[in-house]
């Protein structure tokens, strides 16, 4: 039994189709990284005096409350996230402890296909295109395996989950825990569904990291893969996590899939879904990571 196998399937049978409204706001909000040997504390020190000076001067800042919202230590992957100005922006960059500075921007679900074909499940057991074929896979059937869907969520109380799923951590505010979105139980089916999963006894973990509009933040979908780093090592059970979800190029996002992977989690992303070389979309483009 092959771990990369268990998600492999989601990314490829989900197709190009991009959600509809993007509601979610990144205006104003950064992904600060540190650069790798830097002192933490020195950087925590100068971020919280700036924060202070650039507070006290709010009307110079239109208003614009500069704050910290997360703070993110993965291996080699040291970073801040929050809304900070554009003063403090330029402060920052030019910090000799700071690597970079990127502003987050929005990550989508990746498309779902409608009534699709279901003859995806043979062809990872046979070599011949034979739709009739059936599907071989080993008596463990993913068991012992713990996959982390980042996506919408779940509905743990879908039966074709078996009662093997559930969601225990949310990255989004303002909306319930639940998947009211319907695109990660959709992916927890392929991956572990009883009738259609690949791999039938898997444990599936809920990660909420997108709303029910199928959209989120860097920093969110990051938060995402650093607790699912973080769970794996306490578990010390093998871990596979799916992102079934796509944005622009993040240095970010990027380095955080590839130290979550260092850390021991094998990571399945889904890639080609719109429709320009995957060297320039995130997670698609981490090195470490299977698409």
């Amino acid at each position: 039994f092959r771990t990369f196998t268990l998600g492999s399937l989601v990314a490829i049978l989900l197709t190009a189709q991009l959600t509809g409204a993007q509601i979610v706001d990144v205006s104003n909000k950064y992904i600060v990284k540190i650069k790798e040997g830097a002192d933490s504390n020195k950087v925590d020190q100068f971020l919280k005096t700036k924060l202070d000076q650039y507070n006290r001067g709010r009307s110079g800042n239109n208003g614009l409350k500069n704050e910290l919202k997360s703070k993110f230590s993965l291996e080699s992957f040291n970073a801040y996230a929050g809304t900070l100005s554009q003063g403090l922006v330029s402060e920052l960059k030019a910090h000799g402890d700071v690597e970079y500075v990127e502003a987050e921007q929005v990550f989508t679900i990746s498309g779902v296909q409608t009534n699709p074909p279901s003859w995806g499940l043979p062809r990872i057991s046979q070599r011949a295109r034979d739709t009739s074929a059936p599907y071989n896979y080993p008596d463990s059937a993913g068991e012992g395996v713990d996959v982390y869907i980042i996506d919408t969520g779940i509905n743990v109380k879908h039966t074709d989950l078996g009662g093997r799923a559930t969601l225990p951590v949310s990255f989004i505010t303002g909306e319930a825990t639940d998947d009211l979105n319907g695109h990660g139980t959709h992916v927890s089916g392929t991956v572990g569904g009883n009738t259609y999963g690949v791999a039938k006894k898997a444990k599936l973990i809920g990660v909420k990291v997108l709303s029910g509009s199928g959209s989120g933040t860097t920093s969110g979908v990051i938060s995402g893969v650093n607790w699912v780093a973080e769970q794996a090592k306490k578990s010390g059970r093998k871990s596979v996590a799916n992102m079934s979800l796509g944005g622009g190029n993040s240095e970010a996002l990027k380095q955080a899939v590839n130290a979550a992977v260092q850390a021991g989690v094998t990571f399945i992303v889904a890639a080609g879904n719109e429709s320009q070389d995957a060297c320039n979309v995130s997670p698609a483009n981490a090195a470490q990571a299977f698409a």
